[in-house]
């Protein structure tokens, strides 16, 4: 059972989005209660509560996609399929009450993050905020089930990625 997809991966019982491992880096937990952005700095954690999100969405840093030219290439023909951002790796959203553009940068991890795993995880988290069940991705059993269903898949276009996490939030 895989315990990683892309930017997301299991590490002692919980979820993280980013490299938690850098001193200097930042990362997000997705809890039981929310999200928190955590930085190696040592300041307080920056919870969010799931209840306010209303979209959400992974956009990573050009300069370190992928060590794929094709992968950059279509990543920026194609910017509806992977987000590119001019200023590092976060993720971004809309919260409710009050109404707020939302963004936690993260630090990318030292491993390339492949095509599928890009399209999966951020299928992922923007498709379970949509359907209203965007408590699941602070369940940690329910998000290794749905992570260990994805990995293995390796869809070429963002409509397979749909389908393929849609029959996933079917279960």
């Amino acid at each position: 059972m895989s315990e990683r997809l892309g930017p997301l991966e299991l590490v002692g019982g919980r979820w993280i989005i980013g490299d938690h491992e850098r001193s200097d880096g930042e990362f997000l937990v997705l809890g039981p209660e929310g999200l928190e952005h955590r930085t190696g700095a040592g300041r307080p954690p920056r919870p969010v509560p799931w209840s306010r999100f209303m979209e959400l969405d992974v956009t990573l840093a050009a300069h370190r996609l992928s060590d794929s030219d094709v992968f950059t290439g279509v990543a920026q023909l194609a910017p509806a399929v992977v987000r590119i951002g001019a200023h590092g790796s976060c993720l971004e959203g809309t919260l409710r009450c009050p109404y707020e553009y939302w963004t936690a940068p993260f630090s990318r991890h030292g491993r390339r993050y492949g095509w599928s795993e890009v399209l999966l995880a951020g299928e992922l988290l923007r498709q379970t905020v949509e359907v209203g069940a965007v408590r699941r991705l602070g369940d940690a059993m329910w998000l290794r089930s749905a992570v260990a269903r994805l990995t293995g898949l390796r869809p070429r276009t963002l409509n397979s990625a749909r389908s393929a996490v849609a029959r996933v939030l079917e279960t």
